[in-house]
């Protein structure tokens, strides 16, 4: 059915990701396969499968294609997409322009998932991947889970990115959604390391980031994470409302991929120009002005 590539695109607790190449079509896709063969690790997998079943289709969702199990493996078949949030930024503080458009397609996503009543519970840089088409697109719903359900010790997600009141009650909400990507967004704006724990993951949840941190970040960026972190969770905003932040309003372009070269092209009319270089609608003056 496909031929894999030669070694697999990432590895986690539960299984690996491979490319793989569909002999019939040459189309290329990514494969996750589990490596455990226990009946839970099975159940794990099978329940992410069922999960993608219920997502209805967005561009900013990883397409699920199908599933299936052979010799106690499950395997799920998606998207092949360019690379990972966590890749994408390892070189250090990703640019705001940048960042608003991450943040306004991971939104977009995240409040398709809300409004099918489903939470995703592990949003982290990892689990944020960009298409070969300039979207980034959330991943990975093993821990997804019904809106306002409970859920069991395992399945809370990775602890560094994980909101407070979710270790207390497990019980996830929208709400730490949104926190959870409000952490991620911050990791890659001030290259911060999130830790699970101690003296460090206070301080950046009670605001007691150095100033140093935020060089050439404005105020209207630093204040919308500030608001999705806030440990308070009625006081954070939901997608929607992020969304009609009005900067995230006047992000309209995003990045295409041709080999290794990044192309900024609109994402409204006349997509082809890939000669603008426009992040924003608006002059570029008001633009410096907003960065400084």
């Amino acid at each position: 059915m496909f031929d894999l590539f030669e070694s697999p695109l990432g590895k986690g607790c539960f299984g690996e990701v491979w490319g793989g190449v569909c002999r019939l079509t040459g189309r290329k896709f990514a494969i996750k396969k589990s490596t455990k063969y226990t009946p839970v690790d099975s159940k794990n997998f099978l329940k992410e499968a069922r999960m993608f079943q219920r997502i209805p289709r967005s561009p900013y969702i990883l397409k699920y294609f199908k599933s299936w199990v052979d010799s106690d493996q499950v395997f799920i078949q998606t998207d092949l997409c360019h690379m990972n949030l966590s890749d994408y930024s390892k070189n250090g503080p990703t640019e705001e322009i940048e960042v608003w458009w991450v943040l306004k397609d991971l939104l977009r996503g995240l409040e398709h998932l809300h409004r099918a009543n489903l939470l995703h519970n592990d949003i982290k840089p990892e689990n944020c991947l960009l298409s070969t088409g300039g979207f980034w697109k959330l991943a990975d719903f093993g821990c997804c889970s019904v809106s306002s359900e409970p859920i069991t010790a395992g399945d809370e997600g990775d602890g560094r990115y994980i909101a407070p009141e979710v270790l207390a009650t497990m019980t996830p909400t929208k709400a730490s959604d949104v926190f959870s990507l409000g952490l991620t967004v911050l990791e890659i704006t001030t290259y911060l390391y999130m830790v699970a724990n101690g003296a460090e993951r206070q301080a950046i949840l009670n605001g007691q980031i150095p100033n140093r941190f935020f060089k050439s970040v404005s105020l209207e960026l630093r204040g919308l994470l500030g608001l999705m972190k806030h440990l308070d969770p009625g006081a954070r905003p939901n997608c929607a409302e992020c969304l009609d932040h009005p900067t995230v309003k006047r992000v309209r372009y995003r990045f295409k991929f041709s080999g290794s070269v990044k192309i900024l092209v609109d994402n409204a009319s006349d997509a082809n120009d890939s000669t603008k270089r426009k992040l924003f609608d608006g002059n570029n003056n008001n633009l410096k002005k907003r960065m400084m």
